[in-house]
């Protein structure tokens, strides 16, 4: 079983839940962390049960984790009063970077403090780490409000992209872009990145960086299970 955490607005979620849907991939957004059934005890990841919409399981049924989201927001807690959902978007945040982070299977990117997805920089940490790797920082900045599910604006998807999904890395930018963002993953120390540049060509320069990328190209999906089920038996 593939388990994807996702904001409910998430298109490609649902997309890749399609395509995966031979390895009962199961879509857990923040709402279905609000139903019953829900059981985790700190040091016993693997015997922990987990509630989807039409049965619990056990953690152990989990093959792999992709999160696609660097925090359970309040916004996306239909089924919670109004009032708490602050505090209890806090709390179902901290169970996951807990409970993601014992997994012994496959988890993309696994959870770091602040960040469900991976590193909890800001863009000028990252920016000031491609310099320090030697690649060319664009005077453009990518500035992602910090309340952004995916870690970055919608506007951000304008720029050419590379995205690196362990040792594979797509887009339409040259061979040395490709290669910056490669490193750039791997100082990281994350499987899967995304990084915007200002322009295609070998001497554009880094704009910003999501660890949620685009991942609907299939070439991209395919390289992403791979990942998933790497260590799966």
């Amino acid at each position: 079983m593939l388990l994807i955490l996702s904001a409910p607005d998430d298109p490609i979620t649902h997309l890749l839940a399609a395509r995966w849907a031979h390895h009962a991939s199961q879509i857990v957004t923040g709402d279905s962390l609000a139903c019953a059934g829900w059981d985790y005890v700190p040091g016993r990841a693997t015997q922990a049960r987990v509630a989807l919409p039409h049965a619990c399981v056990d953690a152990s049924a989990i093959t792999a984790v992709l999160t696609r989201i660097s925090h359970v927001f309040p916004e996306h807690l239909s089924q919670i009063a109004e009032e708490d959902c602050d505090y209890v978007a806090q709390e179902m945040t901290a169970f996951l970077t807990a409970w993601l982070d014992e997994l012994p299977c496959p988890v993309l990117n696994r959870p770091r403090p602040g960040n469900l997805s991976g590193p909890s920089w800001p863009q000028a940490r990252w920016r000031q780490l491609a310099a320090s790797l030697g690649h060319h920082v664009s005077r453009a900045r990518l500035d992602a409000p910090a309340a952004h599910p995916l870690g970055f604006p919608a506007h951000a998807q304008v720029w050419p992209t590379a995205v690196v999904a362990g040792s594979a890395v797509f887009g339409s930018v040259a061979p040395p872009l490709r290669m910056a963002a490669l490193a750039l993953a791997r100082r990281a120390g994350v499987a899967l990145l995304g990084v915007f540049f200002d322009a295609h060509g070998a001497d554009a320069g880094l704009v910003g960086v999501t660890t949620t990328p685009d991942v609907h190209e299939p070439e991209v999906t395919d390289a992403v299970l791979a990942l998933l089920l790497a260590r799966a038996p």
